[in-house]
């Protein structure tokens, strides 16, 4: 995914580093510590990018990642209420 939008924002095919780090809050703790720049869900990123911590790098730039809400075949009101709790989540919170 990085790769991807670096390619959109230069236009080029770079190949910068990478590092690999075993979470998402380990990942975010790396770029809050000046290691490298990095894709971040806006929610994520949104406190750090308001106190100053994180800069956007190409502001107004963005990539689109598909979510999908998987679940067994199942003929269950429970189930069902909780799939319709997340869509409306989702709905709401996500572009």
């Amino acid at each position: 995914m990085q790769h991807r939008f670096l390619r959109a924002v230069t236009g080029r095919d770079l190949d910068p580093p990478v590092h690999h780090l075993p979470s998402v809050p380990a990942f975010g703790e790396a770029v809050r510590r000046g290691i490298g720049w990095s894709l971040v869900p806006e929610q994520l990123a949104a406190a750090d990018l308001a106190d100053g911590t994180c800069v956007d790098l190409a502001p107004g730039r963005y990539v689109d990642v598909p979510l999908y809400w998987q679940h067994w075949r199942l003929d269950s009101t429970v189930l069902g209420a909780l799939t319709a709790a997340v869509r409306a989540e989702a709905a709401t919170a996500l572009r």
